[in-house]
């Protein structure tokens, strides 16, 4: 559980430009797809993948839900998502296993001496006494602050 997959949940379509223009993608307004997430899970479900983490923010509406499958797997769930969701991407975020004790998460986030502030925190689900997660953090430029 190496990776992540990112996407957002708002259905797209297409629709065929004037006389010989390309076909442009058209996102269908967020409000008309509640429910959304509920068919992601179903989908994957059918599909035999097991969500190893997941996590987002304003899900159904204009925000981005993160999952992490097994790693064998990333890139097959990933072809199963990218054509029926917007913004799909597979990323590779810093990663670490915490020990399922108190002050586990604190004494793995401290052995992997990060330069950078940290951006997002992501924590799977326990296997074997230990707990999985995900970190993205802030690279500080002269110019402002961009994810890595």
């Amino acid at each position: 559980m190496h990776q992540q997959i990112r996407l957002s949940l708002g259905a797209r379509s297409s629709k065929d430009g004037p006389g010989a223009m390309n076909a442009m993608p058209v996102e269908v307004d967020p409000i008309e797809v509640r429910g959304s997430l509920l068919q992601l899970l179903d989908l994957l479900d059918s599909e035999g993948f097991d969500i190893r983490l997941i996590a987002g923010s304003n899900i159904e509406g204009t925000g981005e839900l993160i999952l992490a499958v097994d790693d064998d797997r990333t890139y097959d769930c990933y072809a199963l998502l990218e054509p029926r969701y917007r913004n799909v991407k597979v990323v590779e975020p810093k990663h670490g296993h915490a020990a399922k004790r108190r002050g586990g998460l604190a004494a793995a986030i401290r052995s992997m001496n990060l330069r950078q502030p940290i951006h997002e925190l992501f924590l799977g689900e326990e296997h074997d006494g230990e707990i999985p997660f995900h970190i993205s953090t802030v690279a500080r430029s002269a110019d402002g602050e961009t994810n890595a």
